[in-house]
């Protein structure tokens, strides 16, 4: 991966997961492929706008400052939040807020890469830059890299996504890379 060439990264296994905490979503799948841990979600419409989501917090046999994953999803949601501490998801993923100059997409696909979307990681609105819409979502899929910063070296740190106000979908974590 060109984004982190040059660096001493660890590749994650499902054997790093210290736990994974769900709120009305389903760890539907688990397993170990070449690229480390691959973990799919499930999120139900039948909850209209209340909240799903998951946390994945990672062991600290290796200290750490920086994570980048791969998310794909289906579905669609007025709000949304990638490891940002909301209300969305069941526990906080100790990891900074957003920051342009700090924090990196790449690789994305129906979503920041087209014009009519701003590139932000949480909203919870109907306006026509929100990619996660139903009403102006592009394609079947959205998919995206991020490279994203600890905030505490003294607590467990890892990735969360949330939805809220959804239709039914699936959220898929891979390519899982610490350094």
């Amino acid at each position: 991966m060109a984004i982190i060439y040059g660096r001493n990264y660890r590749k994650i296994a499902l054997s790093d997961i210290s736990s994974i905490s769900v709120l009305n979503s389903t760890n539907t799948s688990a397993i170990n492929d070449e690229n480390g841990a691959v973990l799919q979600f499930s999120h139900s419409a039948s909850l209209g706008c209340g909240s799903s989501g998951f946390t994945i917090l990672l062991k600290d046999s290796t200290p750490w400052t920086r994570i980048t994953y791969k998310i794909y999803l289906t579905g669609t949601t007025s709000c949304w939040s990638f490891s940002q501490g909301t209300s969305y998801v069941p526990a906080d993923a100790n990891i900074l807020s957003w920051d342009s100059s700090q924090d990196r997409v790449f690789f994305p696909k129906n979503c920041w890469e087209l014009p009519q979307y701003t590139l932000k990681m949480n909203t919870c609105d109907n306006n026509s830059d929100n990619f996660f819409h139903g009403s102006y979502a592009t394609g079947t899929f959205r998919e995206f890299y991020t490279t994203r910063r600890r905030n505490s070296m003294s607590s467990l740190s890892g990735l969360s996504c949330g939805r809220a106000c959804m239709s039914d979908g699936t959220t898929i974590i891979s390519n899982i890379r610490v350094w």
